[in-house]
């Protein structure tokens, strides 16, 4: 943030002391040269750190985690001090989902021990957190109660915007927030599909969780491609069709409370 002082044109004294106005700032780069930004959604964090993922292959879609530093954040573009090359492709869009697929298949990733090797129990604060603020949520799903849902979702949302970068937390942010704005239980469910994928890919980064917990899966969900949800109930309620099918699916995982 910064004060800067302005002289503009007024000739029909449109503009009167204590009004608001819009504007754009524009201003050269040290030294007058050209800048290299990417999007703020292109970024995963690990504590201090920042990195990214870059198609590693032209040819193929394949993709290699890099740690880079950042400059300042501008609007939604961050610049880039080191470890990126103009003309290279990163990942913008699902970054903490193709980080998860990469922790789960064994593969270097920003959620392995190694990458998260100063801040473990940090993440494990964080995960745990998510839990609180998701259970309600689907709680409020099996119930079939969209303004349960709203107000567990905004509730969720001012929760964890008080914790620092470890994990990419836009994503989850923009999940609590779509199911905080939306009032429909249909559009409500979608977003708490999405919200469960990226708990489900958090959760089973193997950090410690503070009650046993139950990942679940319907088949007939999500149009019948299946979906999967996190529940501290061993027995099946359903938060995509409630009453409607309440006890369709199975457990297909326990996260062992330690």
């Amino acid at each position: 943030t910064a004060k800067v002082r302005v002289v503009v044109s007024n000739p029909d004294n449109k503009l009167k002391p204590g009004m608001f106005v819009q504007g754009w700032v524009s201003a050269d780069s040290v030294g007058g040269k050209e800048e290299l930004v990417i999007p703020e959604s292109a970024v995963l964090w690990t504590g201090t750190r920042s990195v990214v993922y870059v198609r590693s292959s032209a040819s193929q879609p394949t993709f290699e985690m890099r740690e880079i530093t950042l400059g300042y954040l501008t609007g939604d573009q961050y610049q880039v001090i080191s470890g990126l090359e103009e003309g290279e492709l990163v990942v913008t869009r699902g970054t903490f989902t193709l980080d998860a697929a990469a922790q789960l298949s064994g593969n270097r990733s920003m959620m392995s021990a190694a990458a998260f090797s100063e801040s473990v129990s940090e993440l494990s604060v964080f995960i745990n957190e998510i839990v609180q603020q998701y259970l309600p949520i689907k709680d409020a799903l099996v119930a079939s109660d969209a303004l349960g849902v709203n107000k567990a979702a905004r509730s969720g949302l001012e929760a964890l915007k008080t914790f620092p970068k470890l994990v990419n937390e836009a994503e989850l942010l923009s999940a609590f927030s779509n199911l905080a704005a939306t009032p429909e239980l249909d559009e409500q469910r979608e977003h708490f599909r999405i919200l469960s994928e990226l708990l489900i890919a958090v959760g089973s980064s193997g950090k410690t969780v503070e009650q046993t917990l139950y990942v679940q899966y319907c088949p007939m969900a999500n149009s019948n491609r299946g979906a999967t949800w996190v529940s501290q109930y061993n027995d099946i309620q359903n938060p995509y069709f409630g009453n409607a099918m309440l006890t369709c699916g199975e457990t297909r995982s326990i996260w062992v409370a330690n």
